[in-house]
């Protein structure tokens, strides 16, 4: 793994955690709605996090291919 790429997985993971605690306080405090709309919310933070991150891998990836500089092993 590069150091770009643990740098992103890296700033992803805080960017997620911030604006999870977020919506949980929201959803909690001034909302006033339930722990199922909290738990939702958890899931709908985790698939969008993983999606993220795997279409950032397969954008870099097919990036990488095409570099004039790169090896084919």
């Amino acid at each position: 793994m590069s150091k770009k790429q643990v740098r992103f997985i890296v700033l992803l993971t805080i960017a997620a955690f911030a604006v999870w605690t977020v919506g949980v306080i929201l959803i909690g405090f001034v909302f006033d709605l339930g722990g199922t709309a909290a738990t939702v919310w958890t899931v709908i933070m985790i698939i969008a996090t993983l999606m993220l991150s795997v279409f950032k891998c397969c954008f870099d990836g097919k990036n990488s291919k095409r570099r004039k500089n790169s090896r084919k092993w």
